[in-house]
């Protein structure tokens, strides 16, 4: 390396010359990264579940989990009655209907929106005729191009000895509502299972819109609504969600805490550079090397095909902030070393001096990152992929640019020098090491206890991947889409699918295994949680009734095959609905919806709810028929395996970054032992974030999860520069082990503090994020990369006195033995 800095000191401009050359470059690429958006992608990494019934059933266990659930009033349908019209409205035949302008843009691609349309007065003739007309105008717009609702749908009925296929809506097209159409259309409602809970409110005030749309922006969509304001003269309300409004809202905020968080971080990590060496250098040269990493790493995203997404967002904030503090290690050096006779070499002399510990601490740093690549989920990869360039970026500028730059500049201020070396935080470094040294086993102490809260927290802590909670509370998207999960009674369907294994033809036309199936979804519906089910068998049970008046699975075959051909015909009259999906055409295949809704929190479904009812599933499995394959499929399947991946990702990825960075520093230090000693900080580090997880209910989460293993790699550099200063005092043979660590503690534990402080405060600025999770990351890291100070400073030197003192007991031992 000497020689290569030798030839660095020699070839200046040269180096500049690549450095700006290479800055171009990537300043090039970054403009082509893109931010994406598209949350839906992130569930689909991890697989299905997949379960082959045996016919072996655990009933004591169904029943125990059955009668654990607390005793919830679940929204059920208000009784069917009339309701009056509010005397001060008056139905106008004149109204002006707003309606848009025509949409310029290229209107040929699609979407689905849902639109909530919410009244006490929906089911009057007076509410409907309005919103016909509303409807009507919404329809005639170049944005809209369709809209499915109840008033499409087709149901069955009895008429006479026949089951007959009817409309819902017993109006044909513009027909005015009358007081007798209304109660025949709140009848066939209340009538049909697949309606209430589904394209209608539970409570019956209310109703879901399919609308098909063309790619609007969000402005554009919150307009449409615009069309519907004569229908607030009834007290109409309005919630609107998908895919694209929740998408634009993901990209507003990625947008705004991109540029937000990176100037939050510049601003507050110059001033603590300022105010801890009273330079400007100290200052300029901090955020000019940043950002310099920040657009090469950038660039480099780009080159790779990477995103911006809700996980690597924060990916220019950690280069910002990890980075910035192999600066502090070479200006602190400066400092120490700066000679006014040889101030053009000094910092040649610096980074000689200060190299390995930057090579060593970046080799780490990267290592925990990397330990995210045996991840699942591509996110997290990337992140750890990005994050690494980064390092490696700030590592080679602080090496190779920082020391040209520096021999360019003034010498620096003997008031400035005489700050860094006799100001406040030096004095109080040199105390505590006094007190370290002969206090030490206090902190061995506190390291004891802080073991034991980790055991009693650490499997106490809950996973959240659901992502609206990630939406600030006051935003509309949080707010319309909880007011259409309850008005439903539940959100996103959990999908079960059973498909038959064997050969036989039409296997669940046989009414022995339709009945296996009806049964397991009566126990599944006994959870709290389930609000609403569809399936071929519920479907089959509300025919029988409707026909015999038997909620049953009818034994009939003949029968049975009926209610097939009358369920086909409605599945190709409500082609867009849940129903059209429930039964393959050959038989053998079944689709089951569980409407579910957290009823404890009184929210959309939760981790812990859909892990509650997957448990009584997986048991109430054994109810089905042998030879069928059982899938757990829909987006609330899909988030809790997430779930359990992020878990296991992060329990892999952190033992492989404590693996790997003990690899290393072992080889480094030539010492298991001192390998060992590398690891203290982290481990406590993350040992009392597990604590403060559990005390603050923080949870794991698709960002808040990756945290251990950035931990480990950004919190190991405090403990390297220790231990690396520590070995060269060691060598001095006439130091006895406290006095080579009241040394080491004074020598780096300024450096130390101030480059942890900086850290800490750029990792402050997470919590100023839009999204939950990146606040929960800033928050955990700040209080992990500070505990990894602390504990270099006092647990690491306390343990080393600590074996220093078993050693030197079993010494006396031995030679009093012999």
């Amino acid at each position: 390396m000497n020689k290569y800095f030798q030839f660095q000191h020699k070839h200046k401009r040269i180096i500049l010359i690549i450095v700006a050359f290479l800055t171009v470059f990537f300043t090039y690429h970054l403009t082509s990264i893109k931010l994406n958006a598209d949350f839906s992608t992130l569930f689909n990494q991890t697989g299905t579940q997949v379960y082959y019934p045996s016919g072996n059933v655990d009933r004591e266990k169904i029943d125990s989990l059955i009668n654990s659930y607390q005793q919830l009033n679940n929204p059920t349908p208000i009784e069917i009655a009339n309701i009056d019209i509010p005397t001060n409205y008056n139905d106008k035949q004149n109204i002006d209907y707003p309606t848009l302008t025509e949409n310029e843009q290229n209107l040929k691609s699609s979407t689905n929106l849902l639109l909530l349309i919410s009244s006490d007065y929906f089911f009057t003739p007076v509410f409907l005729n309005t919103l016909d007309i509303c409807l009507e105008n919404l329809e005639n717009t170049k944005e809209v191009k369709k809209i499915s609702s109840v008033f499409d749908y087709i149901t069955i009925e009895k008429k006479g000895t026949r089951l007959s296929l009817v409309s819902v809506s017993p109006n044909k097209i513009g027909e005015q509502w009358s007081d007798e159409s209304t109660t025949l259309l709140k009848q066939r409602i209340a009538k049909d299972p697949t309606i209430t809970g589904y394209l209608v409110g539970v409570d019956l005030n209310s109703a879901i819109f399919n609308l098909n749309t063309a790619y609007l922006n969000e402005d554009e969509i919150y307009d449409l609504l615009k069309i519907l304001e004569p229908l607030e003269e009834l007290g109409a309300t309005f919630a609107i969600t998908g895919q694209l409004p929740i998408t634009y809202r993901i990209m507003y905020y990625l947008q705004h805490d991109l540029s937000l968080l990176l100037s939050l971080c510049f601003i507050v990590i110059l001033i603590i550079f300022y105010m801890s060496f009273r330079s400007k250098r100290s200052m300029i040269l901090p955020f000019l090397l940043s950002l310099l990493a920040i657009i090469w790493t950038l660039g480099t995203m780009a080159l790779l095909g990477y995103e911006l997404s809700l996980i690597n967002i924060v990916t220019p904030c950690m280069v910002l902030i990890l980075g910035s503090s192999y600066v502090v290690h070479i200006l602190s050096e400066y400092f120490d070393q700066y000679q006014k006779e040889d101030e053009q070499n000094t910092a040649l002399k610096a980074t000689k001096k200060i190299y390995k510990t930057i090579l060593l601490a970046a080799i780490t740093t990267i290592a925990g990152f990397f330990s995210l690549l045996i991840s699942k989920v591509d996110g997290l990869k990337e992140f750890g992929t990005s994050v690494s360039i980064g390092i490696v970026y700030c590592a080679i500028l602080s090496l190779t640019l920082l020391p040209i730059i520096l021999s360019y500049l003034k010498s620096p201020k003997s008031k400035n020098i005489d700050t860094y070396k006799n100001g406040l935080l030096t004095k109080t470094i040199n105390k505590m090491s006094i007190l370290i040294t002969t206090k030490w086993y206090l902190f061995i102490l506190a390291f004891v206890l802080i073991i034991i809260g980790f055991l009693y927290t650490k499997d106490k802590v809950a996973v959240d991947t659901n992502y609206m909670s990630y939406f600030p509370s006051s935003d509309r998207i949080v707010s319309d889409t909880q007011e259409i999960s309850k008005a439903l009674g539940g959100d996103l369907p959990y999908e079960i699918i059973i498909d038959a294994t064997g050969e036989s033809e039409k296997f669940f036309l046989d009414p022995q295994n339709l009945e296996k199936v009806y049964e397991f979804e009566k126990i599944v519906m006994n959870n709290p949680d389930v609000m609403q089910n569809i399936s071929f068998a519920s479907y089959v049970a509300f025919l029988n009734k409707t026909y015999s008046n038997k909620e049953e699975i009818p034994t009939n075959k003949a029968l049975l095959n009926l209610f097939d051909r009358l369920i086909i015909t409605l599945k190709n009259n409500n082609e867009s609905t849940l129903l059209s999906k429930v039964i393959s055409t050959d038989g053998n295949q079944l689709r089951i919806y569980f409407q579910t809704f957290d009823s404890k929190n009184g929210d959309i479904s939760t981790i812990s709810s859909s892990k509650e009812l997957e448990t009584l599933m997986i048991e109430a499995l054994e109810l089905l028929p042998k030879d069928t394959k059982v899938t757990f499929s829909g987006t609330n399947a899909k988030a809790l395996k997430f779930s359990e991946q992020l878990l296991l990702d992060q329990n892999n990825s952190q033992l492989l970054a404590y693996l790997l960075v003990f690899i290393i520093a072992s080889i480094a230090f030539i010492s298991v032992y001192k390998g060992l000693l590398t690891l203290i900080p982290v481990v406590v580090a993350i040992m009392m974030n597990y604590i403060f997880m559990y005390l603050l209910n923080i949870p794991f989460d698709m960002v808040t999860v990756s945290f251990a293993s950035v931990a480990i790699g950004a919190g190991v550099d405090d403990a390297i520069h220790f231990l690396l200063k520590f070995t060269n005092l060691q060598k001095n043979n006439t130091l006895s082990t406290k006095e080579a660590i009241t040394l080491t503690i004074q020598s780096t534990g300024r450096p130390i503090v101030l480059t942890t402080l900086s850290i800490v405060l750029g990792m402050v600025m997470l919590t100023f994020a839009s999204y939950l999770p990146i606040r929960y990351f800033g928050l955990l890291m700040s209080i992990a990369l500070m505990d990894s100070m602390l504990a270099t400073i006092l647990i690491l030197p306390s343990t080393i006195l600590f074996v220093d003192a078993i050693k030197e007991r079993l010494k006396r031992n031995t030679k009093t033995s012999g």
